[in-house]
């Protein structure tokens, strides 16, 4: 994405991008900026522009191989490959004139129209949360094999744990 020059807000890793989202103010025109290395092999950078309270296009690009995907595929790639890669995430917010000239030079690269900031959000806590009950069937598959008295301390876990769970969904 050709984006000009903004203010700098605010820098985060990666891991912590959900919360890049949840501090932005509902008025933030600017970008999101990724860089970030999946695989061990691959990096990666991701821009996602901002405004009118809603994400109007998203660029993710292969920097080792030189292509760039946009829209909707480049939206689902950083969403899944921040969970799984580590990097930086750098905010930048953009007065009128620059958010016009960021507008005007990437039209190519908007949703159709624009998409709630908050789905983003939401749908991330969602794959976090999948993530982690994942985890927690796996280990209790792990638990199955040990002897009765191992089972009955890895239930009490595993309540404890979806009841924590649950907690962390209510909040």
């Amino acid at each position: 994405m050709e984006l000009p020059r903004g203010k700098h807000v605010l820098s985060e890793k990666t891991e912590n991008y959900t919360s890049v989202y949840e501090k932005l103010p509902e008025n933030f025109q600017g970008v999101i900026s990724l860089v970030m290395k999946a695989d061990k092999k691959h990096l990666f950078k991701g821009d996602i522009l901002i405004g009118g309270g809603g994400l109007l296009g998203v660029t993710l690009e292969d920097l080792d191989k030189g292509k760039e995907i946009h829209g909707e595929n480049a939206l689902e790639q950083i969403k899944s490959m921040t969970q799984e890669s580590r990097g930086d995430i750098d905010v930048y917010s953009f007065e009128d004139t620059a958010m016009n000239l960021a507008v005007l030079g990437n039209k190519h690269v908007f949703f159709r129209k624009p998409l709630d900031i908050r789905r983003l959000v939401k749908t991330e806590r969602e794959v976090g949360r999948l993530k982690r009950k994942e985890a927690r069937l796996k280990k209790a598959e792990e638990e199955s094999k040990k002897t009765p008295e191992e089972k009955a301390a890895a239930e009490e876990k595993a309540a404890a744990e979806e009841k924590a769970a649950a907690e962390e969904k209510a909040a």
